[in-house]
């Protein structure tokens, strides 16, 4: 009788613990940990594997960090580089892990190094693009925890409205400017500037810094627009925005498309652009 007790109360203490393991998933960069955030709650426990003011472009995950994918359900990927490397390494520890294209479902698979349409891969910078990803989100969270369906759509709905209200606050900031033209030390505020009609001039697309010809040509604009202001990322500092500043006599100034905080960090960067973009 005992021993049959001690089974029972075993097995129960298994089936608790079950059902209190919440499912991991992982996502790239940090501004997506908020996305699955608002919609999930805490009925997930999310991973990120890109870690604070590191590059996209150059990191290298540690082992420890593939081996923890080991018990992940779900990896969000949003289109950054270090994906593709790592994908092979991330089905050996974990074979059965569901891997979410995000970016794919939005702009297309990559060709040759390109996307075949219109938009490059910082699509997080426009809460438009945003709206879409947190749909593909929401789908994928109703399928891995299914008994959370009706709070995930809630959720999702209130989401959804957060980010028609940032686009709208953004467009708000930016109304009243005089010039349409930024300089950025790295080509992430793409989407951002179509989005809302500005032109974005980078100095280093792709890990790549621009020519001589180009960097001239971005001279000469800023001169016209009478730009008093430079941008560089917090993952992105090269000297040649250091040059440029002096030869513009503009300040320089950092942002982060990386911020974990998405919905805060994107009114610091409407501001931020406002500022510059209005105060000739």
């Amino acid at each position: 009788m005992y021993k049959l007790f001690s089974l029972v109360l075993v097995l129960m203490i298994v089936s608790v613990h079950a059902e209190t393991v919440k499912p991991r998933v992982f996502v790239s960069i940090p501004p997506q940990k908020q996305f699955i955030e608002k919609i999930a709650g805490d009925s997930v426990e999310v991973k990120v594997f890109l870690p604070p003011g590191e590059s996209p472009e150059t990191f290298s995950p540690s082992p420890k960090l593939i081996v923890s994918l080991s018990r992940a359900t779900s990896y969000f990927q949003i289109g950054v580089p270090f994906e593709e490397t790592w994908t092979q390494s991330i089905r050996t520890v974990n074979p059965d892990i569901r891997i979410v294209h995000c970016c794919d479902q939005i702009i297309g698979p990559e060709i040759d190094g390109t996307f075949d349409n219109e938009y490059d891969r910082h699509i997080w910078t426009n809460p438009i693009l945003v709206e879409k990803l947190s749909e593909i989100i929401k789908d994928e969270l109703i399928h891995i925890n299914p008994s959370r369906e009706n709070m995930y759509l809630e959720n999702f709905r209130e989401f959804k409205s957060s980010l028609k209200q940032l686009d709208i606050a953004i467009n708000n900031r930016l109304s009243d400017r005089k010039t349409d033209y930024f300089i950025v030390s790295h080509a992430a505020w793409g989407e951002f500037a179509k989005h809302y009609g500005l032109v974005q001039l980078a100095l280093e697309k792709n890990n790549r810094e621009i020519g001589p010809r180009s960097l001239l040509e971005i001279v000469r604009i800023a001169r016209r627009e009478e730009i008093n202001t430079v941008f560089i990322l917090q993952q992105y500092r090269t000297p040649l925005i250091d040059n440029l500043a002096q030869e513009l006599n503009a300040r320089v100034v950092i942002m982060d498309p990386l911020a974990e905080d998405y919905m805060g960090n994107m009114i610091i960067v409407a501001d931020t652009f406002a500022k510059s973009l209005i105060a000739q």
